[in-house]
């Protein structure tokens, strides 16, 4: 609740469209709130989760490539269960789209969330290195073989981001999970954007999935090449044959921010 009232006490600082609803983007970035998920999974799995973590992805899918959607979630199961990871399920992520503006709604994404569930005594960190190397793979894997429209907003058993493009007013009305009474979290990161070198458009809405940025960066072009000319020497002991999919460090068309 606290973290509802930040975000909304924030919204001076945002841009806003000719209708009053459509934002630069607004979010959260929350603890990941284990009972109200493992609920989830029982519920549309009919099986009682382990009590090991449970990872929640939060994915956006493409508006206007429907077709594709099935595409899309074949893959990041495949990734999965190549991996070995085999107790997940897809859950629908609850909107109320009648707080959206003409902008919002016209390019909202089809959003997903999967449930992964780990075996008992995995470690929180164990859990999050197998979720970041399988959304590695997953955007490595889209990206060449998919409409490239797939974006992961978070993919963590710690943490997760609930964000879109509306304003810090309306967040908590268009996701009625920031309103269940079981999601609780011991931290709240938010952000409203003012979109300043980069279109306005829901995944580029903050918080990222490591912080909320406010503000340009004025040594981004020599960020950007020190880092790529750095992925060359990428070595690891701890991803292993994963490493690959972690180049590029830096995605293309991304904000300072997401950078």
């Amino acid at each position: 609740e606290h973290s509802i009232e930040a975000v909304r006490r924030v919204a001076h600082r945002g841009a806003f469209d000719a209708d009053a609803k459509t934002g630069d983007g607004s979010g959260l970035m929350l603890q990941v709130p284990s009972t109200l998920f493992r609920q989830e999974y029982e519920r549309l799995t009919r099986l009682r989760p382990t009590t090991g973590p449970i990872g929640v992805g939060m994915l956006f899918l493409p508006p206007r490539s429907e077709a594709a959607h099935p595409v899309f979630k074949n893959l990041v199961e495949e990734v999965f269960l190549k991996r070995g990871m085999t107790r997940f399920v897809w859950r629908h992520v609850p909107t109320d789209d009648s707080v959206l503006g003409d902008k919002g709604l016209a390019t909202k994404p089809a959003i997903q969330q999967l449930l992964v569930v780990f075996p008992e005594k995995t470690l929180p960190i164990e859990a999050d290195r197998e979720l970041y190397a399988a959304r590695r793979e997953i955007e490595s894997r889209a990206a060449q073989s998919v409409d490239t429209g797939l974006y992961v907003v978070s993919f963590s058993c710690r943490t997760i981001v609930y964000k879109g493009l509306l304003t810090g007013m309306s967040l908590a009305d268009f996701f009625p999970d920031l309103r269940n009474p079981e999601f609780k979290s011991a931290f709240g990161m938010f952000h409203q954007r003012y979109s300043t070198n980069t279109f306005p458009n829901w995944h580029l809405a903050q918080p990222f999935r490591m912080l909320a940025h406010n503000g340009e960066l004025n040594t981004i072009q020599g960020n950007r090449n020190w880092t790529r000319a750095r992925e060359g020497h990428m070595v690891s002991d701890v991803w292993g044959d994963d490493i690959d999919y972690l180049r590029p460090v830096i995605p293309d068309g991304a904000s300072d921010s997401a950078n």
